[in-house]
């Protein structure tokens, strides 16, 4: 098949640049951009189009070398979302490191009396990733017996302390856990699977804000932008602070905001949450804007603990995030009338509920949730299961369903027995609104009185 000039003409160029317009936007979307990607994209898919148009040998040659470029972009995307992964992990444990640092200074640990400030500074406590499914092997093979030996001849105790969060008695389940070891115990030479030493960035970044903390901001800074310079994009999140203090200087807002974009795109979490949460209380941009969208899904990583370290600092801030955007989902279905939102609160609020153990998310969120979407089953059991834990929340909720008939055969005798249990037993003030709204709905006397306790934010509980 020969084509004609005037197709040619036309049709490679428009095609040209569909495929190039595609492509760059796809990258975009994928906030793993390389522009080597976006143009053996534009290549490869730019040569399934020629070779439509040809025939024989040539078209067989187009879709082979379209076929490499392919197989070429698969490889640097996987290569680039290990990367992405990896980066995201030590950005986790070097703001935990940070903030860990912080509590220790006004909470030591007496049981690890090791773990100390002079420690950290003088470089005697390593910090360390390891998979939790592996954290036996890594204390079998990391450590040298002989040194233990020396170092406590008599209780011969490995000096090793895991950080993960517990809550309500358990673990927080995630893939990794953060480890701190004592330096001195350590092999020379050890290897532990799937285990990652903290890089030398991550202690840089430490010792920069110690140095803040000092008040030593020049060097506080210039210890920051190495830790940067070698990829830690909780280094880069920690110096867009700076740059938005001044430390001395005039704040740069703009760039603070450029170093602030830049660790999120890096992997800070910390970033993630403070970007995507501006973008979403800004009402100046619409709904249909790119940056929501990039601000909803910087929030969604951020909200997900499952494949990272569960330490106090990541729980907190996959917490905020995930009620960032909880709260955005729903404020966007009340708004539109579209369940689609409520969906997709839903669907995170049950993803999260695996990952850890949260009261708020499970008792507060997920039910909510679930109401908005009719599903009164599920809203029972998370009910009855809230019950016995004496989720106060849980007794509103299900006052609200027997008041309006949602679910349940209407009872509005004991819907006014689960909000005054709530508010007398519980001390849970918001009672006192939803007996207002009871009482008001159905005409009863007494509705001004406990808006007025909950107005005062009435507590029974004598200080």
């Amino acid at each position: 098949m020969r084509v004609s000039p005037i197709l040619s003409r036309f049709v490679i160029p428009i095609s040209f640049g569909s495929v190039s317009t595609i492509a760059f936007v796809v990258s975009k979307l994928m906030k793993i951009f390389s522009w080597l990607s976006t143009v053996l994209i534009v290549l490869a898919c730019f040569g399934i189009v020629v070779g439509i148009l040809l025939d024989g040998r040539k078209r067989i040659a187009m879709f082979v070398i379209s076929a490499l470029l392919s197989l070429f972009i698969f490889l640097e995307q996987r290569s680039l979302l290990s990367t992405t992964s990896r980066s995201e992990l030590v950005s986790d444990a070097t703001e935990s490191l940070v903030d860990y640092y912080y509590h220790l200074t006004e909470n030591p640990i007496a049981e690890h009396p090791w773990i100390s400030k002079e420690n950290f500074i003088d470089d005697r406590i390593r910090c360390i990733i390891v998979p939790s499914s592996g954290y036996s092997e890594f204390c079998e093979s990391a450590f040298d017996a002989e040194t233990i030996i020396r170092d406590d001849p008599e209780k011969r105790a490995v000096r090793v302390c895991p950080l993960n969060l517990r809550q309500n008695g358990k673990e927080i389940q995630t893939k990794y856990r953060f480890v701190l070891a004592y330096a001195p115990q350590l092999k020379k030479e050890w290897q532990a699977k799937g285990s990652i030493n903290l890089p030398e960035s991550s202690y840089l970044t430490l010792k920069g804000m110690i140095e803040i903390d000092d008040n030593d901001w020049q060097q506080g800074k210039e210890l920051l932008e190495r830790a940067k310079s070698e990829g830690n994009a909780a280094a880069g999140y920690y110096l867009s602070r700076w740059y938005r203090s001044g430390y001395g200087d005039e704040p740069d807002i703009e760039k603070a905001d450029s170093l602030l974009k830049d660790a999120v795109e890096s992997g800070s979490r910390s970033a993630r949450y403070e970007w995507g949460s501006k973008v979403l209380r800004n009402p100046g941009i619409e709904m249909s804007d790119l940056k929501k969208a990039l601000a909803v899904d910087y929030l969604r990583d951020a909200s997900v603990l499952k494949e990272s370290i569960g330490t106090v600092t990541t729980a907190n801030l996959a917490r905020e995030s995930f009620f960032m955007l909880n709260d955005f989902y729903r404020a966007c279905g009340k708004e539109s009338g579209s369940r689609k939102y409520y969906k997709a609160a839903y669907r995170m609020a049950k993803r999260n509920t695996r990952s850890f153990v949260d009261n708020e998310i499970r008792y507060v969120a997920l039910l909510d949730n679930c109401i908005s979407l009719e599903k009164y089953d599920e809203a029972l059991e998370i009910i009855v299961e809230g019950k016995v834990q004496r989720q106060p929340h849980v007794y509103l909720v299900h006052a609200d369903m027997l008041s309006e008939g949602k679910g349940v055969a209407k009872n509005l005798d004991e819907a006014e027995r689960l909000l005054r249990f709530a508010a007398d037993s519980l001390n849970h003030y918001p009672a006192y609104h939803g007996l207002s709204i009871l009482y008001r709905r159905n005409g009863k006397k007494g509705s001004e009185f406990w808006d007025r306790l909950y107005s005062i934010k009435f507590s029974n509980e004598v200080e």
